[in-house]
């Protein structure tokens, strides 16, 4: 018998269409995961991505408002600086409310941020040195914050008693009745001994 292979998530979404993540959750949507969705008319989001969706305008919103030009460099930072700590905070504080409010801050701090910084003002002399250092200190900023994340990250199929997905025993029966390919099949049966 050959080694285990271990099946991914995006292995099941191809090879069995339907019987992965639905379409804009990004997480499985059993109890389990609860924390992680927002239910709009009987169908689950991602609640960190909608939260920043609906921040995002409001963000562009306020940066076009603003009169950038009264604004010194020092406001600039911090201001927005300010806006990224509800999200740095947020993996210590896993409430539901709480998460919705700090990716809805962080999606109108990202849009004003890059609003105001690449359209609207320029604080050094050198156009392209500034619109240069707005781009990587948003990147060395989002790095942080993803290892952040990933210390703390809060996983709810860790230590959950039906498995862990996409072969737990929720999604199984979606995984069987969406895949006839015997070989993923025998992978799926292969990780799930190992589990």
């Amino acid at each position: 018998m050959g080694p285990t292979v271990h099946i991914h998530v995006d292995d099941i979404k191809r090879l069995a269409p339907g019987s992965g993540l639905l379409r804009f959750a990004h997480h499985p949507h059993c109890d389990r995961h609860i924390h992680h969705l927002i239910w709009i008319k009987g169908h689950p989001f991602c609640l960190g991505c909608t939260s920043m969706m609906v921040g995002i305008p409001a963000g562009v919103l306020i940066a076009a408002a603003v009169n950038w030009a009264e604004v010194p460099l020092y406001i600039w930072i911090i201001g927005h600086g300010m806006g990224v700590v509800p999200a740095a905070i947020q993996p210590l504080v896993q409430r539901k409310w709480y998460k919705i409010l700090a990716r809805a801050i962080l999606g109108a701090t990202s849009a004003s941020y890059f609003s105001s910084g690449l359209l609207f003002r320029v604080y050094f002399q050198n156009e392209w040195l500034w619109r240069s250092c707005v781009v990587f200190a948003f990147a060395a900023c989002f790095l942080c914050l993803y290892k952040w994340r990933q210390i703390k990250i809060d996983d709810p199929c860790k230590q959950c008693p039906r498995g862990s997905f996409p072969t737990c025993d929720w999604n199984m029966p979606r995984l069987l009745a969406a895949n006839v390919n015997e070989t993923v099949w025998k992978t799926i049966s292969d990780d799930r001994k190992k589990q």
